[in-house]
């Protein structure tokens, strides 16, 4: 009889224990989960500042090459101008 008492005392221990570590280790899987729910966050936090600031740049060097673009197309058209008005002059030259 004391042997049973003592194996039942034991198996009740045993599911004691199991059922601690089962709860630990839910525990420790819910602080994972979480910890990398952060680091996910984390990531494309980072990932949209980047993403931001490439479009920055972008934007940024767009808007030099349209300035650019402009400047380069008005001295072409200065120049276009200055030519006819130099063909102009030497046309009435020889009038």
């Amino acid at each position: 009889m004391d042997n049973i008492l003592k194996l039942e005392t034991d198996i009740h221990q045993n599911e004691l224990t199991a059922k601690q570590k089962i709860d630990s280790l839910k525990e420790h899987k819910r602080e994972a989960e979480a910890n990398n729910a952060n680091k996910r966050k984390e990531l494309l936090d980072r990932q949209q500042i980047d993403l931001e600031k490439k479009r920055n740049e972008y934007s940024s060097k767009m808007l030099e090459d349209a300035s650019l673009f402009q400047q380069l197309q008005a001295r072409k058209d200065q120049n276009r101008k200055l030519f006819q008005e130099e063909m102009d002059m030497e046309r009435r030259k020889h009038e």
